[in-house]
């Protein structure tokens, strides 16, 4: 609310604005200066009210950034939010888990640097797709761990905006898929192997026929 003080800066002002007005404006009634003077306390309440709406925004703004990095970080999901270089901005305790490597080692790290040469491809052409906002499904990589030892990944992607710069960033959501994938290859390993069998049965069947 407008103060004692406040009001009598804003009639000086009146007084000060109609003093430097033309000869006739230095008759004005007091009336008119009130009316001024009432102006510009409507105007400075009106700013006050913008200014209260402002620091609510503020406060709200800062307790969702607040939420988002507590989920961000608490998420049983493997986060890494890339700029647009492909640099490793932020990481969540999962991801450091997956890679089994600290935060601050993987820090402005290029995320590239710990997919398998084999996957190396996929990624690029995944990103690629995502920062051009064209409709993807996950892909399937290998990323190295600390020590160089391979794992399966399934790798999604999505563009955000940073809540405090606004920039876009990437965000990339890991899962660990080896036991998946381990079971896939011996499943089709076995299905050579029968296959194998079945075409060497069937070779010694028509041997046989042969020989009689």
């Amino acid at each position: 609310m407008i103060k004692n003080d406040q009001l009598n800066h804003l009639r000086a002002r009146a007084e000060k604005f109609l003093a430097t007005e033309s000869h006739d404006n230095q008759f004005l009634l007091k009336k008119d200066i009130a009316e001024v003077v009432n102006e510009l306390v409507l105007h400075q309440v009106e700013l006050e009210i913008q200014n209260d709406d402002l620091r609510v925004s503020q406060l709200k703004l800062e307790e969702f950034c607040d939420q988002y990095t507590e989920l961000y970080h608490l998420a049983p999901v493997a986060y890494f939010t890339l700029d647009n270089n492909g640099l490793i901005i932020q990481v969540n305790r999962a991801g450091e888990n997956l890679l089994s490597l600290e935060k601050h080692s993987l820090h402005k790290k290029s995320f590239s640097r710990y997919i398998a040469p084999e996957s190396q491809s996929t990624f690029s052409d995944y990103k690629k797709n995502i920062l051009e906002k064209i409709s993807s499904p996950p892909c399937e990589v290998k990323l190295f761990k600390k020590k160089q030892s391979l794992f399966y990944a399934q790798l999604e992607g999505k563009l955000i905006s940073n809540p405090k710069t606004h920039e876009l960033e990437l965000l990339v959501m890991l899962t660990d898929i080896t036991h998946r994938k381990k079971t896939e290859e011996w499943s089709h390993q076995q299905q050579q192997k029968m296959a194998s069998i079945d075409r060497m049965s069937s070779m010694g069947g028509t041997c046989i026929n042969h020989s009689a």
